[in-house]
């Protein structure tokens, strides 16, 4: 059994040192590279070490280098003359696996709770389930009966510490709650922990039995299904896509066909990184309802994004201004927003409700009453996590007997998406776009001169670039400070205070290129595809979500241009100075609030390569993702157990109300 160095260099050294002398070839397997000492690097084992280790340790014979990157905890062979140090030897870190038994519960469930897994390094809160919310404090062995075991040791609030076994660490759900405050730690003496899980226990099982209430009223629902074979109509528009489709895109496609096919109403979300191809998903959809005679209602988050999917609707299926299409099929795909009078979107909906509107685009306007399509068959939700509570309840209401797809670029947190594909069946996209880069981001300082020579750097190229300002009040005073250091360079900004026509001109004289530099809000954040803009440049990026800074990233990149984002924030203080005694605290909560800006940030700079939303798993990504689709009402049970440990205690309702109610 390895020593346990905890992050002692001097230990480390020593170690390797005297096992090479005892002839063994030793390995390092890290995830956190940069904090083994350079002259230790030599040691990290590499691909090329694979077939040397598999020969000398039997055990290791089949295992592939991806298998043997995730061992649970490292050991020195005297016989294969090898030794292994993972990061729980290092560094004191542990991977949660979770293996649980749970005799009374099925094996859908068992499957879920095994996916809670994540690393948790000495100091990170932990959340145990008969205990309370903790501070892994490190491993530890001791000596019981002769037998030597390690233990997770475990601080609590006051001086109350425990020593979990190994043997019972699927106990330990690593804790993600509110990123801006820490958890409060369990007093052990008290008893409010089990008053603490018995309240949220109540509120999981009303929210398992709503989310089971809508399941069971879709199982019992007819669709209408879609045609089983394909049309020669269908076969010229795949054809008619301008690029090729990647594997994952063919998959997904295939899944929400086949969805189509049958009378059980289709739920689907698809999750794919910005700019993976869900637009042609949906495409394929809509064609094979509307070829039918069906209509179809897509709902978009924002007024932006509506007229862009108006435009890129007509555009994929070739439709003219007359109406006239190379389908000979009778479509008409319209939308309903601020950038028609409320006459024009009166006929609209008036046409939709007489049949005779194939598609029609439109924000939460969709759902109020007087819209009454004559014969929907599917509902589209774009950036569904966008709409509120209220509007998510009214799209279920819709109509029950309907195809449902929705799409979200944000990554779905995979533990939140395991719980609930129990009720929704989820398909993602992974595998980027052929020619597509990943784009190059990069921390910046306040640097007013950093910012001109990128803006100059991405005009000279000919392209166009966005800066994003999220004050209304000081978006005219950036404008002429940017002005004043580029005078050749053009510049407009947009806000969601601007009337429709103001903004409609601005961003189509920005998409026809008649100026170069978009300054905005938040408002470009979903949607806009604008493949001449390849530069983005972000204004007080600390004060922004990762999911939100993620999905401002995608909005450049869309082509096979290299493509930059400038994260720029102001320097903070990352070490606590000597202050007044009254000012400590203060202070402290200071100093750690910008600890966490920084690692939100990084998170995103080091996450840059294609297909990297799937593997951000920040604090704050999680819980936005569970209060957006749980509800808000959750936020707060969440932040008081923490997001593993609720999402374990939902799926486990969920689970025991389908066997009740015999659903699939």
């Amino acid at each position: 059994m390895p020593s346990l160095f905890f992050s002692n260099v001097h230990l480390i050294r020593s170690e390797i040192e005297r096992l090479e002398e005892l002839g063994s070839r030793v390995y390092l397997i890290s995830k956190h590279k940069d904090d083994i000492p350079e002259d230790l690097k030599k040691y990290i084992f590499a691909k090329e070490d694979l077939k040397s280790i598999s020969k000398n340790i039997k055990y290791l014979n089949n295992l592939e280098i991806e298998q043997i990157k995730f061992l649970p905890a490292g050991f020195i062979s005297s016989v294969g003359k090898t030794a292994i140090f993972t990061d729980r030897e290092l560094f004191g870190s542990i991977f949660l696996n979770k293996v649980k038994t749970i005799n009374k519960s099925s094996a859908r469930l068992k499957q879920l709770l095994a996916q809670f897994e994540g690393e948790i390094k000495i100091g990170d809160y932990i959340a145990h389930e008969d205990y309370g919310i903790g501070l892994y404090s490190g491993l530890t062995r001791e000596e019981y009966d002769s037998v030597l075991t390690d233990y997770l040791l475990v601080k609590f609030a006051g001086d109350d510490e425990i020593y979990v076994p190994l043997i019972q660490i699927e106990k330990i759900t690593k804790y993600l709650g509110n990123s801006d405050s820490p958890p409060k730690l369990t007093k052990l003496s008290k008893g409010g922990w089990k008053k603490l899980k018995e309240k949220v226990k109540k509120t999981t099982v009303l929210l398992a039995k709503h989310l089971i209430e809508h399941m069971a009223k879709r199982e019992l629902s007819k669709a209408v299904p879609i045609d089983q074979n394909d049309s020669q109509e269908y076969k010229f528009f795949v054809e008619s896509f301008p690029y090729n489709e990647t594997r994952d895109q063919i998959n997904v496609i295939n899944e929400v066909i086949n969805d189509m096919k049958s009378t059980r109403p289709m739920n689907r979300l698809v999750v794919g990184d910005v700019g993976f191809g869900k637009t042609e998903v949906i495409m394929r959809a809509v064609f094979k309802v509307i070829e039918q005679r069906g209509q179809v209602a897509v709902l978009s988050p924002t007024t932006i994004l509506t007229s862009q999917h108006l435009a890129t609707f007509r555009e994929r299926f070739e439709l003219k201004s007359d109406g006239d299409n190379p389908y000979d099929i009778p479509m008409s795909i319209e939308a309903v927003s601020r950038f028609n009078t409320v006459k024009e979107n009166r006929e609209v909906i008036d046409r939709a409700n007489n049949g005779d509107v194939s598609v029609l685009i439109g924000t939460h306007r969709l759902l109020t009453s007087d819209v009454k399509f004559k014969d929907l068959q599917l509902v589209v939700i774009d950036e569904e996590q966008k709409f509120g509570v209220k509007q998510k309840e009214k799209i279920k209401q819709i109509n029950y007997g309907v195809h449902m797809l929705s799409v979200s670029a944000t990554p779905i947190p995979r533990t939140l998406s395991l719980a609930l594909s129990s009720i929704q069946d989820i398909s993602v996209i992974t595998t980027p776009p052929k020619g597509r880069r990943s784009i190059d981001t990069e921390m910046i300082y306040t640097d007013w001169n950093k910012v001109a020579d990128a803006i100059s750097k991405e005009h000279s190229r000919g392209g166009q670039a966005y800066f994003l300002h999220n004050r209304v009040e000081t978006i005219a005073a950036i404008k002429e400070k940017l002005s004043n250091l580029l005078p050749g360079i053009k510049f407009e900004f947009a806000h969601g205070k601007m009337s429709a026509s103001q903004l409609d001109r601005i961003m189509t004289d920005f998409y026809l290129n008649k100026f170069d530099v978009l300054i905005s809000t938040t408002i470009i954040e979903n949607g806009l595809d604008l493949p001449n803009v390849n530069t983005m440049i972000i204004h007080d990026a600390h004060r922004l979500g990762l999911s939100q800074l993620y999905q401002l990233r995608g909005r450049v990149g869309r082509g096979d241009r290299q493509a930059y984002c400038y994260l720029m924030c102001p320097r903070f203080k990352t070490k606590t100075m000597s202050v007044d005694e009254t000012k400590t605290d203060l202070k402290i909560k200071s100093v750690e609030r910008s600890k966490l800006y920084l690692e939100r940030l990084q998170s995103l700079v080091e996450n840059s390569d294609l297909g990297a939303g799937f593997q951000i798993a920040s604090k704050d990504l999680e819980i936005r993702g569970a209060g957006s689709i749980l509800g808000e009402k959750q936020h707060g049970h969440i932040t008081e157990i923490g997001y593993a440990l609720y999402i374990e205690m939902l799926a486990g309702e969920i689970e025991m109300l389908k066997e009740k109610l015999n659903l699939p």
